[in-house]
């Protein structure tokens, strides 16, 4: 028996590895688009930025760096297949999504404006309709030949 995999239900351990990949791009690709858009200060965190922004993944959804985080924990859950495990994502997921919410008051008195039409045409947490109207956006703006 694995020290890490308790019910040994081998079919959900291997969708919880996988779901690693999605979890961890996500972060990384949000943490990238602040880092290169969102125009920090010298010295300071990713995290302060003085710009909207809502390029990259953001521009797909809202809160990309939450997400990751949330597939991360229902991936650990399925590799662990732990109560334990269960308990902590039981508590996380509810603090993440209380935080992404804290994060849009915040951000709407940071960026007013601003911000609320960004929140009103990209979608907190919906990857597939984020991607489509991505998709159509950018063809929509890219430049014709003739």
């Amino acid at each position: 028996m694995n020290s890490y995999n308790f019910q040994g239900i081998l079919i959900l351990t291997w969708i919880g590895w996988l779901f690693l990949i999605p979890g961890f791009l996500l972060m990384t690709l949000s943490i990238s688009a602040l880092r290169k858009y969102g125009e920090t200060e010298e010295n300071k965190s990713w995290i302060k930025t003085t710009m909207l922004v809502d390029r990259g993944v953001y521009g797909v959804i809202r809160h990309p760096f939450s997400l990751g985080w949330i597939i991360l924990a229902i991936s650990l859950v399925m590799i662990s297949q732990n109560w334990f495990s269960v308990f902590c994502m039981s508590v996380q997921i509810p603090l993440i999504l209380v935080d992404a919410k804290y994060e849009e008051q915040t951000c709407i008195s940071k960026f007013g404006v601003e911000y609320t039409s960004y929140k009103d045409n990209v979608k907190m947490f919906n990857i597939p309709s984020g991607l489509v109207r991505y998709y159509f956006n950018r063809r929509d703006s890219s430049p014709t030949l003739g």
